[in-house]
């Protein structure tokens, strides 16, 4: 369990640092790309590389992504926003490449079920490091990657956005991968859709770091 704690909140910490910088924008989700967008990137973390991409629409925007000795941070936004669409190619999509390798049985459902409902792991999911601000809504395992659905009551990290959230957790090549989108709460994404998105945003990352891709 204290392999699984240490994981998840370097990523929580890794999410934190990202968000600030985010917070520092006037409108995240409309940050220019740069020269031209693009839809994959890959990312070297600590020897491995990593290929990141997002579900159809989104493109990378390496204006607010980096990578340092905390993880690979990695925003992806709609490839134009300027342009009228489905109402699912909004907001914006985060991806965090932990600089740890190694899991183990620390990624197994069970395990990480038992550490989200457990102090540490609501501690983790926290904007505020307090477990009691953070209350667990639902956990699902689907095709290697766990979903967690939470609300936390405290500050949120960027100004103007919902409570809820979803995160995905999966493994690429020993690494920890975690997914979410921020949603806000002027014209949010539906809880359906935000789990949609997430679920394509990881089939993706999989797909790009399979051998056969």
């Amino acid at each position: 369990m204290l392999q699984v704690s240490k994981r998840i909140q370097g990523s929580n910490l890794a999410l934190i640092g990202l968000m600030g910088f985010l917070g520092g924008c006037v409108a995240a989700e409309m940050q220019p790309f740069q020269a031209k967008p693009i839809e994959t990137t890959i990312v070297n973390v600590n020897g491995a590389r990593i290929a990141i991409g997002g579900p159809p629409g989104f493109c990378i925007n390496n204006r607010q992504s980096h990578t340092d000795a905390a993880g690979a941070f990695v925003a992806l936004g709609p490839c134009n926003p300027e342009q009228e669409g489905s109402s699912e190619i909004r907001g914006l999509l985060v991806a965090i490449v932990s600089p740890d390798a190694a899991f183990g049985k620390a990624m197994e459902p069970a395990t990480l079920q038992a550490f989200f409902k457990s102090t540490a792991g609501r501690k983790s999911l926290s904007n505020s490091d307090n477990a009691e601000t953070v209350d667990i809504l639902d956990t699902i395992s689907s095709n290697d990657v766990f979903f967690v659905h939470s609300r936390d009551n405290s500050d949120p990290l960027i100004p103007d956005t919902i409570p809820e959230s979803w995160r995905g957790f999966f493994p690429i090549s020993g690494r920890m991968v975690s997914v979410s989108m921020v949603n806000f709460s002027e014209n949010p994404i539906s809880d359906s859709i935000v789990f949609n998105q997430l679920e394509s945003f990881s089939t993706r990352i999989i797909q790009l770091n399979s051998k056969d891709s």
